[in-house]
């Protein structure tokens, strides 16, 4: 041992007993890092939330995500723009379920509210603000915040 270099090495930790091979060592290290820079499913809403609520007019109504994150239990869903409309799901990845209700705009003016999984007509409103307590009245049982997985997870 030359005199910069510090005393004999460490031992290694072995979380799932002694004499885990270089190979275990290295993959319950990476499982561990994974597991703290791993987003939660809470978090990837939010995220996904701040990405929607930043959209210009060119993308979606500015007025539809702030009326649908106004509700408390349509914030915690995830949020997804396709055609200028916000469509919410109880999962964070594809397939996204379709039993949460959905504002189509009409040509007329107001909303004409679906839901896409039963092919349902919730209501028409006049107005944004009312079509997300519509959806948010008009939830699945059992229906929390988005969880990490698909619908057919749930």
């Amino acid at each position: 041992m030359s005199d910069d270099m510090p005393g004999p090495a460490a031992p290694l930790l072995h979380p799932a007993g002694a004499g885990a091979s270089a190979g275990e060592d290295a993959a319950t290290f990476d499982a561990c890092v994974a597991d703290l820079v791993r987003p939660t499913a809470a978090e990837i809403v939010a995220a996904e939330w701040r990405t929607v609520l930043a959209h210009g007019p060119d993308r979606v109504d500015p007025a539809v995500p702030r009326a649908a994150y106004g509700h408390p239990s349509l914030r915690e869903l995830f949020p997804a723009v396709s055609h200028g409309v916000l469509y919410l799901s109880r999962c964070i990845r594809y397939p996204w379920t379709r039993d949460i209700g959905t504002p189509f705009p009409q040509a007329g003016g107001g909303y004409r509210v679906r839901r896409q999984s039963d092919n349902t007509l919730l209501g028409v409103t006049d107005t944004v603000e009312e079509a997300y307590r519509l959806i948010a009245a008009h939830l699945p049982e059992g229906c929390g915040p988005a969880i990490d997985g698909t619908a057919n997870d749930l």
